[in-house]
């Protein structure tokens, strides 16, 4: 009887059991009996997870358009952009009514910006307007006076360049507040760039309030105006003007050479134009320049006419704007322009000294990749009349100069190397014996070595204080006139610095060869070549 009742239990409770598994896997879809739950992946809920809201009663029936198929409406269908080149081939010629006499000045004066902006280097195609979607940078480089740069798409190198060259940069800042402020300065204060690349050095001489006069041959960097060539404005000229540098700012055309010629430039394509150099021995380049002489710079007021009487007797176009940035050799003068293009190929060209710049240049930079000693040696006139206050000179290692010689690619390399090394202890000697001048050494790469370098041969300079470095010396600012704090961000930035302006090593004439002997280990430096004895306050408070 208990067996019975024990079975009817378990059949009951399995009856109830099996039902509530069925009725739970059946799919109600009746809202009278059941929720209706919204399938989850119906509606995009991938979690696992049912919405338990209950979903909203279909909309009412619209009744049918009256408008017809949309897609039968023409204004709906959107043609779909296809970028071209806006710029035109040839400069408009732009018309206003006479009554707008603000309006009537040449837009290129007007307008910098839009397409004269937009050539770059594109390659093997040469250079060309840029691309939709090709990006231009804009930066501030803090140098005290800081000063916005352009790059394309380079600025964190041309920030990196500003960084490594500090002390440099704060040596000129320092030489050309010492000459700005000198009251018995009757001339223009001229800072002149030989190798501008971006212009970076050009652009803060210029903020400091330098005349600064830059070369520049890389046409991607320094595309000129000009309606003979339809060539277009850049790089430098539009930072000149976001500076507001181009009432005091010349870019020339050209490369500095010890002699005249047309050659290559290489290496352009890199870094956008960072290590372009001259080459002898590259006929299909995508950049050719004509080289000068650094002392057939021309003369001052070719560069900077303050008068439309000075344009004329000059024989300068009087439709060129005195903020003109960019020159091309017919903008310095026909009979300028002619003289250097005859002077192309010829040994020992010489140029009517009236057409020539001889006043001084306060501060000399020259970087021009491995071309620093025929530079330097093309400056010779500058020097031989006591012209320049102040050098700058990117120098070695010696395997720089290999690009110096013509015709190396047939040479062997230890011959190349004797070359090169005795036609660069024959300038620095010159500069010492011919042209009165001290040489000095900058920090740079090599640096420590040539620390190092100098303790082992003997140099010291402490005249027995034995708190005083042997080898190092320091220049510093100080207040050298009576006239009033300017307060700006270099003095600023100097009274942060204790001062210091530089340290430097004098290089003594009895050891220039040995030091150039061991320059490829030492590595790149940089030369700072003053007057001896000079008196100039630059140096007048030296420890």
């Amino acid at each position: 009887m208990r067996t019975w009742r024990t079975w009817t239990v378990v059949i009951i409770f399995l009856f109830i059991a099996l039902n509530f598994v069925y009725w739970k896997a059946y799919p109600c879809n009746d809202p009278r009996f059941c929720n209706v739950e919204a399938d989850s992946t119906v509606a995009g809920n991938t979690n696992g997870h049912h919405d338990e809201t209950a979903p909203l009663p279909p909309p009412p029936m619209q009744p049918p358009s009256t408008l017809g198929n949309p897609s039968s409406f023409p204004e709906q269908h959107l043609d779909k952009h296809v970028p071209v080149d806006p710029q035109p081939l040839v400069n408009p010629n732009t018309h206003y009514p006479d009554t707008h006499k603000k309006s009537s000045q040449d837009l290129d004066t007007i307008a910098p910006t839009s397409d004269k902006t937009t050539y770059r280097l594109k390659g093997n195609e040469g250079v060309k307007y840029a691309s939709t979607g090709e990006l231009w940078q804009f930066g501030i480089i803090n140098t005290k006076p800081d000063v916005l740069v352009v790059s394309n798409t380079n600025y964190a190198d041309v920030n990196n360049h500003y960084q490594r060259e500090f002390k440099i940069y704060t040596l000129m800042k320092w030489i050309l507040r010492v000459h700005r402020r000198d009251p018995e300065r009757t001339v223009p204060l001229v800072m002149v760039d030989a190798g501008s690349n971006h212009g970076l050095f050009s652009l803060v001489a210029g903020a400091s309030g330098a005349h600064t006069i830059a070369f520049e041959p890389q046409t991607h960097l320094r595309i000129s105006y000009s309606l003979k060539k339809n060539l277009k404005i850049s790089v430098i000229n539009m930072a000149g003007r976001l500076n507001q540098l181009s009432q005091r700012l010349r870019v020339l055309p050209f490369a500095v050479l010890d002699s005249f010629k047309k050659l290559a430039m290489e290496k352009v394509e890199i870094n956008d134009g960072g290590i372009g150099g001259l080459s002898y021995d590259n006929p299909n380049a995508l950049i050719t320049t004509q080289t000068i002489r650094l002392d057939t710079l021309p003369a001052y007021d070719r560069l900077f006419p303050e008068t439309k009487a000075t344009e004329k007797a000059l024989k300068i176009s009087t439709s060129r704007k005195n903020d003109k940035t960019i020159l091309e050799p017919e903008d310095m003068g026909i009979e300028y322009a002619d003289a250097i293009e005859k002077a192309v190929g010829t040994e020992n060209a010489e140029l009517k000294e009236s057409l020539l710049f001889r006043q001084p240049i306060h501060f000399l930079k020259i970087d021009v990749e491995g071309f620093e000693v025929p530079a330097l040696r093309s400056a010779a006139k500058l020097f031989e009349n006591q012209l320049v206050e102040n050098t700058i000179l990117e120098f070695g290692p010696p395997s720089r100069w290999d690009v110096t010689v013509e015709g190396a690619s047939k040479m062997k390399q230890k011959d190349i190397l004797a070359k090169t090394m005795k036609d660069a202890k024959d300038i620095l000697h010159r500069a010492i014996d011919e042209w009165k001048l001290d040489i000095n050494l900058l920090p740079a790469e090599g640096w420590d070595k040539t620390v190092r370098w100098m303790l082992e041969h003997g140099v010291d300079e402490s005249e027995g204080n034995p708190s005083r470095n042997k080898v190092v010396r320091k220049v510093n600012a100080w207040k050298f006139d009576n006239l009033p704090e300017d307060n700006d961000e270099f003095e600023k930035e100097l009274k942060s610095q204790n001062n210091l302006v530089t340290e430097f090593i004098r290089l003594p004439s009895e050891l220039v060869d040995a030091y150039l002997d061991d320059s490829q280990s030492i590595g790149e430096m940089y030369l700072w070549f003053t007057k001896q004895n000079t008196k100039s306050p630059v140096l007048q408070k030296v420890t």
